[in-house]
């Protein structure tokens, strides 16, 4: 499972923007927590757990989309390239 969320964090991160909105958001997350305003970051803690389950599903999306590809794209029976 370790291994599984560090290599879901490296594909969040592989996407410029991506990156600087999850970064954004962290620091959104702490500015509230310093700054002692609860419900501010309850608010950015919750709108980064939903904008993070949808890169995971979109990134889930994709994975299967490709591997999809690759079975059509090779003949199981001969290993060929159709």
């Amino acid at each position: 499972m370790e291994q599984s969320v560090r290599t879901n964090i490296l594909q969040m991160f592989e996407n410029d923007i991506t990156r600087e909105e999850l970064l954004s958001q962290h620091s959104a997350i702490y500015d509230a927590i310093i700054n002692r305003q609860p419900s501010t970051g309850k608010q950015a803690a919750h709108q980064h757990i939903h904008y993070v389950e949808r890169l995971l599903y979109d990134l889930k999306r994709e994975q299967d989309r490709k591997a999809r590809s690759q079975r059509r794209y090779h003949d199981p029976d001969t290993g060929h390239i159709e």
